[in-house]
């Protein structure tokens, strides 16, 4: 059973099924980012799990061919963490954002025993991709190389070490490769 599709059935409305919703010209998507079940701490630094959390995210809303506006933040966060800690993920939150031009506009913040990221990204198109729309005929392509992460996190679980520079930690966003090309293409999404 696929219990994403099986969950979003549950949920009936026009603007669910894709990366993001798409209401007017603006696209509301959201994603967490758990500890556990996307990162471990031992692999990665406060500052790297801040990154990948708001880059994941800021991802849905390029693959739409969407411009991030505003970004909405739940952290919950063990009451273990230093006031150091946390600077260093809301301050690598923050700067990742800003680099889309994206602007943390609030969220929540509650106490748990790991890592919870959930972050709302708020977009604005003129021209927006959807996942569904391929056509027999249509060329079919993606952008850099595909295998690395899976291969590196393989790694991470067997203990081993992987480069610093590893799309595991930071993924490559396509921004201005979507914008330009927009006109030519009929759907989209990150993977």
């Amino acid at each position: 059973m696929n219990k994403e599709a099986y969950i979003i059935k549950q949920f009936p409305s026009a603007y669910n099924g894709d990366d993001g919703a798409i209401v007017g010209d603006m696209v509301y998507s959201m994603d967490g980012f758990y500890e556990g079940i996307h990162f471990k701490r031992s692999w990665m630094s406060m500052s790297q799990i801040g990154r990948k959390a708001m880059l994941v995210n800021i991802s849905d809303a390029i693959a739409m061919n969407a411009i991030p506006q505003f970004a909405l933040v739940t952290l919950a966060l063990p009451d273990t963490l230093s006031e150091d800690e946390m600077l260093e993920l809301t301050n690598s939150l923050n700067q990742s954002a800003k680099e889309f031009g994206c602007e943390i506009i609030g969220g929540d913040t509650l106490c748990d025993n790991k890592i919870s990221i959930s972050i709302t990204i708020i977009s604005k198109t003129k021209n927006p991709l959807f996942r569904k729309g391929l056509q027999e005929g249509d060329l079919l392509a993606y952008t850099g190389s595909l295998g690395g992460v899976k291969r590196d996190l393989d790694r991470l679980f067997r203990g081993e070490a992987i480069e610093v520079d590893s799309k595991f930690y930071e993924p490559i966003l396509r921004q201005d490769f979507v914008k330009k090309a927009s006109d030519f293409l009929r759907v989209g999404m990150d993977i």
